[in-house]
């Protein structure tokens, strides 16, 4: 590739302008995909501690108890959590998803097999319903 010189009166070519043009929008897209992302992660973090907040208030009151016990446990326990918090927010993100879609196919196929001991459950009921009735209408008490 030739380098062109020009003097400094001059204007630069029309191919340096689409070259320097193509540039700077490709910095302007990284710099605003960055920033999305810096926006963008907080907030989904957030979203995914508070959906799973029992599990979250299972693992604070595990390090609570932990300082109760011994302080350097706790401490321990604290500076682990720092540094296992990316992954943990990893693996909230895929325990949502999960619990999002496929438990609702796992409860399809438990409904199916309840349905059978619910029928046996709401007979044995009206059997035990009906013996009632009966003891009322004889006077036993």
């Amino acid at each position: 590739m030739e380098i062109e010189a020009y003097n400094d009166n001059e204007k630069p070519p029309e191919k340096w302008k689409s070259a320097l043009s193509l540039v700077a929008i490709v910095v302007m897209g990284i710099v605003l995909f960055r920033i999305l992302f810096a926006l963008l992660i907080p907030i989904v973090s957030i979203i995914l501690l508070v959906a799973n907040r029992d599990l979250v208030s299972k693992i604070v009151r595990m390090i609570y108890n932990l300082y109760q016990d011994e302080m350097y446990k706790g401490l321990l326990a604290t500076l682990a959590s720092v540094f296992l918090f990316a992954p943990f927010v990893v693996f909230l993100f895929f325990r949502t998803v999960y619990y999002m879609f496929a438990e609702n196919k796992v409860e399809e196929k438990a409904s199916t097999k309840r349905s059978d001991a619910d029928l046996i459950n709401i007979v044995l009921k009206e059997k035990v319903k009906n013996m009632l009735n009966d003891d009322d209408n004889t006077g036993y008490r």
